[in-house]
């Protein structure tokens, strides 16, 4: 998905990645299966307190047509 937000020109990033659980330090101490799946989905998206309304726009707009790609 960060990618069709890329075509977009919206920088999407992971969030919560990796999830520390799954760092060699931790390796094989838990098994999390719902923090591994929110992480394989949530996203990053730009949100600074500075940002003109034209790029509110921008990311509005990649956000509706992200939605209609990928569907409810």
């Amino acid at each position: 998905m960060s990618a069709a937000f890329g075509r977009l020109g919206v920088e999407a990033r992971r969030y919560f990645w990796p999830p520390l659980h799954t760092l060699t330090r931790y390796a094989g101490r838990q098994c999390l299966p719902v923090t591994e799946a929110l992480a394989e989905e949530l996203l990053c998206l730009p949100l600074y307190s500075r940002m003109d309304e034209a790029t509110l726009l921008r990311v509005e707009g990649a956000i509706r047509c992200v939605a209609e790609e990928f569907g409810p």
